[in-house]
């Protein structure tokens, strides 16, 4: 719980409880399923792009915020997007492609 205290001493005979404000709050995280959890590129070959989409579903109705991270340098397949950061609005689905 929060409190919010204002002081006012230049409000003569005025108790300080009365500018006392209490905040309940809570953080809520809404939950963003990834329709397509995996995917399968198939056979890959050299000097070829590949491109899958990806399916991101905000069930809820508070907005959602995504970022796609990217891979930890060392490994061979390196995966990219163009829209890597965004906002997926409540009650909506948003589509973006991936690269290989």
């Amino acid at each position: 719980m929060l409190v919010l205290v204002a002081n006012f001493d230049a409000l003569p005979n005025v108790n300080e409880t009365l500018f006392n404000a209490y905040f309940l709050d809570r953080c809520v995280v809404p939950p963003i399923t990834v329709s397509t959890p995996i995917l399968d590129y198939g056979r890959c070959f050299l000097h070829h792009p590949y491109e899958l989409p990806v399916h991101l579903l905000n069930e809820s109705d508070l907005p959602a915020k995504y970022e796609l991270l990217s891979q930890v340098h060392g490994h061979l397949l390196i995966f990219f997007a163009l829209r890597g950061i965004g906002v997926v609005y409540g009650l909506h689905q948003i589509v973006f492609n991936m690269w290989y």
